[in-house]
């Protein structure tokens, strides 16, 4: 069962570019498939994408003559048995037998036995008493082993592993490459697909190779053609590694070596001690120097694209007419009023740059909330003498009328974050509140601490995106009420682990009292584009609080 990629497009919601655009691409099957790129290319996305967890935005992906239906095909998520790259992360029982039984579950009704989980963990060379155990208890490298074993005991087709060889000894690293063999074997409908930046472990097991370049761009190639042109690794961010640069080297020098399989260990050592020359290679730093490089252009074209989205208007005068718009939406009371503060929204959204898909994905609990409210507004219930239901339009359509102001002033009030990144926002707040610090106040603490609670909102949504995934590949269905502690906990730590992390970045700045927070604010210089819109937003306030 080939996969099958048609003018394939995928942009993340908020970025400025398609992550991939226009691919084609096929993976066949009965093979082992490594996609190569540097971290942060897209790797787990594709994989993803692969496995009907991510949508795409056109095109269409085909497997066996089927077509993708939608984003919650559970017939195709069937198909696949995912390893995430954080396996700590995807664990979400109390046990790990209980683990395999939630893997099992889209498959069967009754739960693999005792005998069966034992046989998946000793292929990893994990014991049975381990199943008892909660994971959160087992080491890193457990944790990934352990997820290899449950994932590779479901009746899937095609495996997909991301990053699989981090934390991994050299025995677990054996046992994991065994399974990728025996998995292509058993599974010749299917395949094996590991997204990874080390290149070396697979080498002499990778059927094809799939190099992941800038604007997603994906070159396919045998090892035959790495060992003619080992320079499409550098071109990608990874590093050749030392067998592949010499025999490459020897194969351009006419040497009698083989050139569709890597050479091993002992025949490099024999060439070498027959005096074979070797090049000297680029430096390591070189490298890092150049895929840092490459991460540095692409931060600075998002940040570019977001302040060119975002119009010529002063941060600081932004914020302050947002914040007068904001309220007038709050404090107008008729019709009138409460369309026309949603028209500001809409049109706000769209003219200052603020992605609306952002927008509305983050206001969804709110909009569902103002759905359930409308629902209970215009009912009434009378008991005596007996219980009568009754309904008030009169009730409802005001009802519809505040979660309309609500609406708009929160959407409103999104702009600002989304538009910016921290050290706008940070600066911006500081020149707000610098007549305060007359008073004393901390007003560079305070900014600082603003910006980061901003900043800190829209990555809490992402994380909680990333675990909805995260269950829709365990569970093959969407999230349910019913279905939420399973993943409360592993989110929790994730947001605990990511307070933490901040905490240790402010301390190795020598950010650890009030007074050790500076915020240089940038002085006022106003153009007409800020005096127009400082205009244009004290009348609309005008106008909202007079209507």
């Amino acid at each position: 069962m080939n996969l099958q990629f048609e003018n394939v497009t995928v942009q993340h919601t908020g970025t400025a570019k398609p992550l991939f655009e226009n691919l084609q691409l096929q993976v066949e099957s009965g093979k082992i498939h490594v996609l190569l790129g540097p971290i942060g290319s897209g790797k787990s996305s594709l994989l993803q994408v692969v496995a009907g967890l991510l949508p795409i935005q056109s095109g269409s992906l085909w497997m066996n003559n089927r077509p993708l239906e939608n984003e919650h095909d559970e017939e195709w998520l069937k198909k696949f048995a995912l390893v995430f790259q954080s396996p700590e992360e995807s664990m979400m029982a109390s046990t790990l037998a209980k683990e395999f039984v939630i893997s099992h579950s889209p498959f069967a009704k009754t739960p693999p036995s005792s005998e069966e989980m034992a046989y998946a963990l000793s292929k990893q060379g994990l014991p049975t008493l381990l199943l008892q155990q909660t994971p959160l208890s087992l080491s890193g490298g457990q944790k990934r082993r352990a997820a290899v074993a449950v994932e590779t005991s479901v009746p899937a087709e095609w495996l997909l592993c991301d990053e699989p060889t981090v934390g991994l000894d050299g025995k677990s690293l054996e046992k994991l490459i065994e399974t990728l063999q025996n998995w292509k074997l058993e599974h010749p409908e299917g395949g094996v697909l590991v997204a990874t930046h080390q290149i070396d472990a697979f080498l002499s097991v990778a059927d094809q190779f799939l190099l992941l370049g800038e604007g997603g761009d994906i070159r396919q190639c045998h090892l035959s053609e790495l060992l003619l042109h080992p320079e499409w690794l550098e071109e990608i961010g990874i590093e050749i590694p030392t067998v592949l640069r010499l025999q490459s080297q020897w194969i351009s020098e006419g040497r009698d070596v083989p050139n569709t399989r890597l050479l091993s260990a002992e025949e490099v050592a024999n060439f070498l001690m027959e005096g074979w020359t070797v090049r000297k290679p680029h430096s390591e730093n070189e490298l890092i120097e150049n895929q840092h490089r490459r991460s540095v252009l692409r931060e600075i074209e998002e940040a570019n694209s977001k302040t060119q989205r975002r119009t010529h208007i002063d941060l600081r005068i932004l914020w302050i007419g947002t914040w007068f718009v904001t309220l007038g939406c709050l404090f107008t009371h008729d019709w009138a009023g409460t369309l026309l503060s949603l028209a500001i929204a809409v049109s706000s959204i769209f003219l200052l740059g603020a992605s609306p898909v952002s927008v509305l994905r983050q206001m969804r609990a709110l909009f569902y909330l103002s759905v359930i409210t409308l629902l209970f507004a215009g009912l009434s219930m009378h008991f005596h003498p007996y219980l009568n239901l009754g309904f008030h339009p009169a009730s409802m359509l005001q009802a519809l009328q505040t979660s309309i102001r609500l609406l708009a002033a929160v959407a409103l009030g999104l702009i600002v974050p989304f538009t910016t990144s921290e050290a706008e926002l940070q600066q911006a707040l500081a020149s707000i509140l610098q007549p305060l610090s007359k008073l004393r106040v901390p007003t560079a603490a305070l900014s600082f601490a603003t910006a980061y609670v901003l900043r800190f909102l829209p990555h809490i949504q992402e994380e909680w995106h990333r675990f909805q995934i995260i269950h829709l590949a365990r569970f093959k269905k969407r999230l349910s009420f019913w279905r939420l502690p399973y993943i409360f906990v592993p989110f929790l730590l994730v947001l605990l682990q990511m307070a933490e992390d901040t905490s240790d970045a402010l301390h190795a700045k020598g950010m650890v009292h009030l007074r050790d927070i500076t915020v240089h604010p940038s002085p006022w210089k106003l153009k007409r584009s800020d005096i127009f819109w400082l205009l244009t937003a004290s009348s609309l306030t005008v106008c909202l609080f007079l209507l």
